[in-house]
């Protein structure tokens, strides 16, 4: 039986980010959508960032309280599934405390 030696960890990311009050799931997932492109965050979740970004020019995306409350698990787990193919470092860095932190068992 083969075992991957690092579990994966967008299902336990968006558990944590979808049970975190609100203001850290606020500062969390504008963390993960700083690591996309536009192009990605209109393809991700059938276009469910897409509001998120600033119709003047390229900015970052940012989601407000509001924004954040109305996403759902299915969709802030696709976000972090892209931000962890994309980048699996960065999760991993937020994974572990960095400066965006979540705490992952222990």
């Amino acid at each position: 039986m083969h075992t991957d030696p690092a579990p994966d960890l967008a299902p336990q990311v968006t558990a944590l980010l979808m049970s975190a009050p609100l203001p850290q799931r606020q500062r969390l997932l504008n963390a993960l959508l700083r690591q996309l492109g536009p192009l990605a965050l209109v393809s991700v979740a059938a276009g469910a960032f897409a509001g998120l970004l600033p119709s003047d020019r390229w900015r970052t995306a940012q989601a407000s309280r509001e924004q954040v409350m109305r996403l759902d698990a299915t969709q802030v787990l696709a976000l972090v599934v892209c931000v962890e193919q994309r980048s699996p470092e960065a999760l991993l860095q937020m994974a572990r405390g960095g400066d965006d932190e979540l705490t992952l068992g222990g």
